[in-house]
């Protein structure tokens, strides 16, 4: 999204890509050839210069005074075995010698603090990485070592965050919430920029179907969100929605778009059932949903920045979320242009209300479909994006 707002302001554009291991270099460009035509082949027509380096990770060493090194500088411990990526993006700034770096992302976000450029850098602020992994919280650990090095870790992870927000020249988020913790934390300088995609043209749908729906889930299972999302609406909701719609079953089914290759064994026995279909990857998503389809969110915390509801606005989905995933997420109307819920367990009720009421899908479908014209789409986030520029210049 970024990249596309800066070609819009005529920016001279220099891409670095950095992997850790040919493994995963070889896989996102197993995944990126499967689009129409390559994210690479794409932006390679709107920037200067593209680079993808696969780095050598150093040999992990046991050293003693590992726990003060991160208790003194947090950045520098995280990166200790990533010597090689700082080397690489120093030799990329002297050779770009860019007037403002854009650091994407947690990891890049710490290199280019512990480089300390002598230009202007901003940090893209995607989650609070310390809050998904005391989600991700062991409920047992081997030993009370192990018990101690988590929490430890994790502590690590919450300092070089804050660190990073403050060394930055500026911080920007997708998340309102997110924005007025980073702020507190002394980043003045920060910026709220939703989660937003290119425009999409949805065709007009003439038989549109006032009975028939589909449930969308956008999104795989390789993102935390997705993963304990799916696996509560599958506990929970799903058992209902089969009960509730047993008569006519055949009218109702939800469709999971996105990569499931990590799914667990227990969440593909849930993929396998009969009114589950998983599509993989879709380009052209108005091919496979319709508007007024229900599109849910079934994760209940507020960590992130929920970037499929601008999908779902796009083409008309009505879009089912509790309340606190979504509370960071701006321009949220209940009733009007979404369906807030306050526990997963009210899901099922409220979609089968909806199976019964066209009208009310249809205006709530409509007016999604406004908010994303008029928020969520590169075109409307161009003048916010110059504004941040010129306040880095000023500052």
């Amino acid at each position: 999204m970024y990249i596309e707002c800066l070609n819009k302001l005529n920016h001279d554009i220099h891409i670095l890509r950095f992997f850790s291991n040919k493994n995963s270099y070889e896989d996102i460009i197993n995944w990126e050839s499967k689009f129409d035509k390559s994210f690479k082949s794409y932006l390679n027509d709107i920037v200067s210069s593209w680079d993808d380096v696969v780095y050598k990770t150093n040999e992990y060493q046991n050293n003693r005074f590992s726990v003060l090194n991160g208790i003194v500088n947090p950045i520098k411990y995280s990166l200790r075995l990533r010597k090689e990526l700082i080397r690489l993006t120093k030799q990329c700034i002297d050779k770009s010698k860019p007037d403002l770096i854009w650091a994407n992302h947690f990891q890049m976000s710490s290199v280019v603090a512990l480089v300390n450029p002598k230009v202007p850098w901003l940090t893209s602020h995607h989650d609070w990485l310390y809050k998904l992994r005391l989600l991700k919280k062991p409920k047992s650990f081997r030993n009370y070592r192990q018990q101690v090095k988590y929490s430890f870790e994790t502590w690590i992870q919450k300092k070089i965050e804050i660190e990073i927000i403050k060394k930055s020249n500026m911080t920007i988020t997708g998340s309102k919430t997110e924005l007025k913790e980073i702020q507190q934390e002394g980043a003045q300088n920060s910026f709220l920029v939703p989660s937003c995609f290119e425009k999409v043209d949805i065709p007009n749908n003439k038989n549109l179907s006032k009975k028939k729906f589909q449930i969308i889930h956008l999104g795989g299972v390789s993102t935390t969100a997705n993963r304990i999302g799916l696996e509560n609406y599958f506990k929970w909701v799903h058992p209902k929605i089969k009960h509730n719609f047993k008569d006519d079953s055949e009218l109702i089914k939800i469709v999971i778009i996105g990569n499931m290759e990590q799914a667990s064994e227990s969440m593909k026995a849930n993929l396998s059932q009969s009114l589950v279909q998983c599509l993989g990857y879709v380009r052209n998503l108005y091919k496979v949903i319709n508007p007024y389809d229900i599109g849910i969110i079934p994760y209940d915390e507020n960590t992130g920045t929920r970037t499929k509801i601008a999908l779902y606005f796009a083409h008309k989905l009505v879009v089912i979320a509790i309340k606190k995933s979504v509370y960071g997420f701006p321009n949220l109307i209940n009733g009007e242009n979404i369906i807030l819920i306050d526990k997963l367990t009210e899901m099922d009720s409220v979609i089968y209300s909806l199976s019964k009421d066209f009208i009310l899908r249809k205006k709530i479908g409509e007016n999604a479909r406004s908010t994303y014209k008029s928020f969520l789409t590169w075109e409307k986030q161009v003048p916010l994006i110059d504004e941040i520029l010129e306040n880095i210049k000023q500052n």
